[in-house]
């Protein structure tokens, strides 16, 4: 089984949609995720999701389910001078001397320690989508187990391919999640460009087919871009890709 991991594309911010270059991403990631084997579709409740989503569901006759938890990640810090942006205090996207330098905000264990995400309800917010996320997996026949999961009744042999649109902060955060990474490392560490894909294999282990572990096996695959012949989006970084 496989869980797909997918940011929205190119944003339209203020319309909560997407710019010309948005739209055509879709088209193109549609054109790839029609041969992915596609079984069910969940998307944020947020336009710029849904958009991305649609010409995906309208090529697979498939009708995507609303889920309210993998709306965009807040953004609740409240300290001054901690992001490069001035209009927000986004919380994956601070100066780096600010977290880099702290040893609990580099720790999956202490993170929630670390100063700037302490008291603001990051910690709580994130784990509420983990549960989420462990609650969605458990009905796809995953059920975790501290690092790893155990593959319920009747899930010893499945092929499904599910996939979740949504967006960098919250996507980033179900990923720390799956790998059991501190939250503020993945943040600053990675990112998931627009329309990108993340697939997340279910991998059995013994032969028993009882237990699984999630490996990423791909991380922000933007292939079905440079198929169509679209550049890959710098939306929400500070240097261009070139």
């Amino acid at each position: 089984m496989r869980f797909l991991i997918i940011r929205h594309g190119d944003p339209d911010y203020a319309h909560d949609s997407l710019t010309p270059k948005g739209f055509r991403e879709a088209e193109a990631l549609a054109v790839r995720l029609k041969k992915e084997g596609v079984n069910k579709i969940y998307v944020s409740p947020l336009g710029r999701a849904a958009a991305t989503a649609a010409p995906t569901a309208a090529a697979l006759k498939l009708t995507p389910e609303v889920l309210p938890w993998l709306t965009e990640f807040p953004v609740p810090l409240k300290a001054d001078g901690v992001n490069p942006n001035p209009q927000g205090h986004c919380p994956w996207n601070i100066f780096p001397e600010l977290w880099s330098g702290e040893a609990c905000a580099l720790s999956n264990e202490n993170w929630r320690s670390f100063s700037l995400y302490k008291d603001c309800g990051i910690a709580e917010y994130f784990d509420n989508i983990s549960a989420q996320l462990d609650a969605l997996m458990a009905k796809h026949g995953y059920l975790r187990n501290g690092q790893y999961y155990n593959i319920l009744p009747g899930f010893e042999h499945s092929t499904e391919t599910v996939a979740l649109f949504c967006h960098h902060g919250v996507g980033c955060a179900l990923l720390a999640h799956l790998c059991s990474i501190s939250l503020p490392l993945f943040w600053h560490s990675f990112f998931l460009t627009t329309s990108s894909v993340t697939q997340i294999l279910m991998e059995k282990h013994h032969s028993d087919n009882r237990t699984a572990v999630a490996r990423i096996i791909s991380l922000a695959d933007t292939s079905h871009l440079y198929a169509a012949g679209e550049p890959v989006s710098s939306s929400g970084l500070h240097s261009p890709i070139e």
